[in-house]
């Protein structure tokens, strides 16, 4: 995206380090980010790298970027 996707407000940072600069930011890409309430097994993790489900148990906040936003 270029800069840190925020959510300052519950000081969430997706992509960086929360500081106002650009050298800390992840590079690569970040096609979705998932928020689970519970621990994830490597295999769960791996089933649900693009996309998961809305009623996915533990599922608390899931974003898709670019060709895999739905």
């Amino acid at each position: 995206m270029g800069s840190p996707m925020t959510d300052k407000q519950n000081n969430m940072f997706i992509g960086g380090d929360g500081r106002d600069t650009t050298d800390q930011l992840f590079k690569g890409k970040i096609y979705t980010v998932n928020l689970f309430s519970d621990i994830r097994t490597e295999e769960e993790l791996k089933e649900d790298a693009l996309w998961v489900a809305s009623d996915t148990d533990g599922l608390m906040y899931s974003k898709s970027f670019g060709e895999y936003a739905k």
